[in-house]
């Protein structure tokens, strides 16, 4: 067996891993790269002065320094457990790969905002998605609430799902920890306030380098994703019944209600398929027109295809440690935001997770049997 073909193994191992233990919380490597960004940042500092420049040298540094050391320890467990024995050389990368994905465990947090809005009302739903978000939350709107929690399913989509993934496949475990370092780094230095914001362009210039490429992927597999969905009937027009907290009678991939469920009935490839075809051409025009929206180059490309999938607007005005940032507005409102546009993020992350995992699949499955 070839390279190819153990990292196939590898990486349908990882995300079958993801789906069934989701991310455990000791001995994350992720978090280990985080104390050692923690430790690099104080060391770094202290070696340039308190300077434009000085603070900008001191952020290369310390960039060059925590992607060497992720580099050499990875390389060396993942090269010392394959000249140990083949096998244990998969289950080894087969787990580092499991640790630097993140879909289940996003979705999972992504719920429990739901739920705590649902049972527990609006001060828990603030605090559950102060654990997934960066921004301020003490004084969200429950429409703030959703909003940051749907933004953060879109944007993790390809930060945590695609983007490591689109590296396993590319190079294994030591490429998806090149990513994962990296984009460690931007969400812990890569700030525009007065103490990142010299030292932390290095880190932020080079996530967005690296995610450019991931972030265009993740939006064309999210509208293939929409593409293959059944039609999004509770979402043409007021559903007539509360949606259920498991999803499974509202959202892109279970039973369609409404009018469109009708139109199947009377004509299955009629009205419905019209107004699907129609749909599509909405949301793609929505991502076209919002797709490079933010000052980042890549973070509204996959918050462009969310908001025209769901028809709310995404993004705006945002507090950061106290300070208000405006941002721009992604998409059309059609309508307000609601609780279920959670679980609806997260059947569009869920699927899109699933097609791109199955193209990378195949892909190294081809090239393992004709290399």
């Amino acid at each position: 067996m070839n390279g190819f073909g153990f990292r196939l193994i590898c990486c349908a191992a990882a995300g079958v891993l993801d789906q069934l233990f989701a991310d455990p919380r000791m001995m994350h490597p992720i978090c280990l790269i985080g104390r050692l960004i923690g430790w690099a940042q104080r060391w770094t500092r202290q070696l340039f002065p308190k300077t434009k420049g000085g603070e900008r040298a001191a952020g290369v540094y310390l960039v060059v320094f925590v992607l060497l050391v992720v580099a050499a320890v990875v390389c060396t467990v993942t090269v010392g457990a394959y000249r140990i024995h083949p096998a244990c050389g998969v289950a080894v990368e087969s787990v580092l790969l499991f640790y630097a994905l993140a879909e289940k465990s996003l979705e999972q947090e992504s719920r429990a905002v739901y739920r705590a809005l649902n049972a527990e009302g609006l001060e828990r739903g603030r605090q559950a998605v102060s654990m997934i978000v960066g921004r301020d939350t003490e004084s969200l709107s429950e429409e703030g609430v959703i909003k940051a929690t749907v933004e953060t399913v879109a944007e993790n989509t390809s930060d945590g799902v695609i983007a490591p993934l689109f590296f396993a496949l590319l190079g294994g475990a030591p490429l998806a920890y090149f990513y994962k370092a990296v984009n460690t780094m931007d969400s812990m230095v890569g700030y525009r306030n007065e103490e990142y914001q010299y030292y932390g362009t290095a880190a932020a210039r080079l996530d967005d380098a690296v995610n450019f490429i991931p972030a265009r992927l993740s939006a064309i597999c999210m509208l293939l994703a929409l593409a293959l969905a059944k039609p999004f009937g509770d979402l043409r027009r007021k559903r007539q019944s509360r949606d259920r907290e498991d999803g499974r009678a509202f959202g892109f991939f279970g039973r369609a209600q409404g009018i469109a469920a009708k139109a199947r009935q009377k004509n299955r490839y009629g009205i419905s398929g019209e107004w699907r075809k129609q749909r599509m051409r909405d949301i793609f025009r929505i991502y076209r027109k919002y797709c490079r929206s933010h000052a980042s180059p890549n973070s509204a490309q996959i918050e462009s295809v969310m908001a025209g999938a769901l028809g709310v607007e995404l993004a705006g005005p945002a507090c950061y440690f106290g300070v208000l940032y405006p941002k721009p507005v992604i998409g059309e409102k059609t309508r307000a935001l609601e609780r279920a546009d959670i679980l609806r993020s997260i059947s569009i992350l869920r699927a899109t997770a699933y097609l791109f995992w199955l193209f990378g699949v195949i892909m190294l499955g081809a090239l393992w049997m004709f290399s």
